[in-house]
């Protein structure tokens, strides 16, 4: 069986807030480390690259192996934490790693976070200056310095229920369920539930072309598979392939989403969303024989940001085409201008 690559965290390089302007030897070293590329898998491997490498070159430059599958990866303070599934007495367990004295990750020797949690502690995201971890059906706020869990919040009465995705928008965290339709939207500060929407109509809608065997079903399964917070929207994948999104207000107490429907999407689930910035590397030069007469647009340019869907198969919202089927169970990546 092949292991599953499945998670992938991109951690800042070395920064010092330091005034003084007599840096040392070690601490210029320092200041030369870049930015790292952290992927774990099932098998409890993680393997770190430079974020300029070419991975395909240096695949086991850095490597790390764990007793236990790695379940998420977070980057808060200088401290990288893993969460780990475990089927032993002890439950999930956390991990985190800090740097050596040359500014490198410090692999061979990782520090426990002391929990008592049995339920995966998946996901986890930076929220607030803390580090924000879901298990099973409840959020824990985690100090990432005294490694103590300072808040504690449940968000289902259901104990059958556990938290699917987590994104962070300023102090804000959405959260969705899984198998469920409704996005929570709780204060990153306090762990308070401040409203919550479902986006089930939406899709019903969205469907309302296809064929009425398809629409039942995915109907009958409908689930939010993703979320991503890019450019002060809300990007949020669906089960049934629908993608669609949402400008996120200032004020959320009495925040109405207004949804907007991608007009593509995929044929089966869509499985993740992300965001890329656009390399401007290859413009430079031009742009510096330009330099007199930039103007506006020429700048906004250069900050390009795409939103990315990966799932099954691709459909469209306004056009079914019954001879696509073959391509059902390809995998396809779709890009939007954020």
């Amino acid at each position: 069986m092949e292991t599953q690559l499945f998670l992938l965290q991109y951690v800042l390089p070395y920064f010092s807030s330091s005034s003084d302007s007599s840096d040392s030897e070690s601490e210029t070293t320092r200041r030369n480390v870049h930015s790292t590329m952290w992927i774990g898998n099932d098998d409890g491997e993680i393997f770190v690259f430079n974020f300029l490498d070419n991975v395909r070159l240096k695949s086991k430059e850095k490597l790390t192996r764990l007793p236990f599958p790695i379940d998420d990866i977070a980057y808060i303070d200088e401290r990288v934490f893993v969460s780990m599934s475990s089927t032993t007495p002890l439950g999930a367990q956390l991990i985190y790693f800090q740097r050596g004295k040359d500014g490198n990750w410090d692999l061979e020797n990782s520090a426990t976070v002391e929990l008592d949690l049995k339920s995966r502690l998946k996901p986890m995201i930076a929220a607030a200056s803390r580090l924000c971890i879901a298990s099973a059906n409840s959020l824990y706020l985690l100090n990432p310095i005294s490694t103590v869990i300072e808040k504690h919040a449940q968000l289902s009465s259901f104990p059958s229920e556990s938290v699917g995705n987590m994104v962070i928008h300023g102090s804000t965290i959405f959260i969705s369920l899984n198998r469920s339709t409704i996005v929570k939207v709780v204060n990153a500060f306090t762990l308070e539930c401040l409203l919550e929407f479902t986006v089930s109509h939406v899709v019903s809608k969205a469907l309302s072309t296809c064929d009425n065997i398809i629409r039942q079903h995915k109907m009958g399964c409908l689930r939010i598979s993703a979320l991503l917070c890019c450019k002060n929207r809300l990007w949020i994948g669906t089960s049934a392939g629908v993608v669609l999104s949402t400008n996120v207000a200032s004020t959320k107490s009495n925040w109405t989403p207004t949804f907007s429907v991608c007009a593509a999407g995929h044929s089966g689930p869509c499985r993740f969303l992300t965001a890329v910035s656009v390399s401007t590397s290859a413009q430079e030069a031009g742009i510096r024989r330009r330099r007199m007469s930039l103007n506006l647009p020429s700048l906004q340019q250069l900050d390009q940001m795409f939103v990315i869907s990966g799932g099954e198969g691709f459909d469209t919202i306004d056009i079914r085409e019954t001879k696509r089927g073959a391509e059902d169970a390809v995998n396809h990546l779709l890009f939007w201008n954020a």
